[in-house]
């Protein structure tokens, strides 16, 4: 089944955002910021989960979960830096968007805590769909757990 509606992406929200009770994202619409992602953790602002339904298309219901997971997994490992000055977030931020090893870190980090929230499953299925996606490979792929390191994850 693919989730196509807002109403479903909201339910599948309010049905993952349990595992994660140590923050309180709202899910909101922004077709400005980040215009090339379909959602993103606003983790230097609002500590909102944004998604653009310009580009959002259906995305089956295990990928959604899958997304919310790991997009969690950047809010929970933001908000353990919380003792960071502006100024430290701020050099953080460009440096994910500069650095390729720090943004690979980043990544690779809010997946497993995803997995380790009992999302393993999901970012497994994402993953592996995304890595079928030949521009995703290249540009993306490598930034994330590999198939087998999530499977270990989960054996934890």
């Amino acid at each position: 089944m693919l989730v196509e509606t807002r109403s479903q992406l909201e339910n599948l929200f309010s049905k993952v955002k349990p595992y994660f009770p140590e923050i309180n994202p709202r899910l909101r619409i922004n077709k400005k910021k980040r215009k090339n992602y379909v959602m993103v953790a606003d983790v230097s602002y609002s500590g909102d989960i944004l998604y653009n339904p310009d580009i959002y298309g259906g995305y089956s219901v295990e990928e959604v979960r899958g997304i919310f997971a790991h997009e969690f997994g950047h809010l929970i490992n933001q908000a353990a830096m919380k003792y960071l000055s502006s100024k430290e977030k701020e050099r953080r931020r460009i440096d994910y968007e500069l650095n390729q090893d720090y943004r690979r870190e980043i990544e690779r980090a809010a997946d497993r805590t995803a997995v380790l929230r009992g999302f393993g499953k999901e970012i497994y299925h994402l993953i592996f769909i995304s890595l079928l996606d030949e521009n995703w490979r290249k540009k993306r792929g490598v930034e994330h757990l590999s198939l087998v390191e999530i499977i270990r994850l989960m054996k934890k």
